[in-house]
């Protein structure tokens, strides 16, 4: 009920009191590991990044095979550069019990790119984004993947399509810098196609 209501809530647009909503569920239901999830997830999209760890770190204590909660928390550190050794720790067992997710794939190529291991990262790159070909954060890391091996073309390629399937104005406004900015740079005789 307490899902559902919030979900009312953020539909509408109004996330602060689908927040609210979900607060009273984790304190009524402090073991509830969809409702701690959809709690994290909310704070982290109003940029409350630490709370929304808290409640992912919170699902761990209670299942420490949560696969969500594994992922989040393992994408999160390595986005922010942070605890890089515990976030490839959880990546690696959220990879070994669900190896056909394209959001996981994406985490520990995201990892492996971060790190430098540009050739690995590649690899589970593609394999995310043949998992979920059109999700606009697989094809954007793939494309930045790309571009740092100096794979110009293949890179514009993705971000291409990233920006395509992009809902996000921001999101998609970020891709379409990248993409000004590889155009500009290209050399004269590499053949850029442009944006759909």
């Amino acid at each position: 009920f307490y899902i559902f209501q919030a979900s009312l809530e953020e539909d509408g647009k109004t996330v602060p009191e689908a927040i609210k909503i979900l607060e009273v569920a984790a304190q009524r239901f402090p073991e509830d590991e969809k409702v701690r999830y959809y709690l994290g997830s909310l704070y982290d999209r109003q940029g409350d990044i630490d709370r929304g760890l808290e409640q992912m770190e919170a699902i761990l204590k209670v299942n420490p095979e949560n696969v969500d909660a594994l992922n989040y928390i393992g994408y999160t550190w390595t986005m922010r550069g942070v605890r890089l050794n515990d976030a490839e720790k959880l990546l690696r067992r959220a990879l070994a019990l669900r190896p056909e997710n394209g959001y996981i794939q994406d985490s520990w190529g995201w990892y492996l790119f971060t790190r430098g291991r540009l050739g690995e990262a590649v690899v589970e790159l593609e394999k995310a984004a043949r998992l979920k070909p059109n999700e606009p954060t697989i094809l954007e890391h793939l494309g930045d993947d790309y571009l740092r091996s100096n794979l110009r073309e293949k890179a514009m390629l993705h971000y291409n399509d990233a920006a395509k399937y992009a809902d996000d104005a921001d999101a998609k406004r970020k891709i379409e810098l990248k993409m000004e900015t590889l155009r500009g740079g290209a050399g004269k005789s590499e053949r850029m196609p442009a944006g759909d």
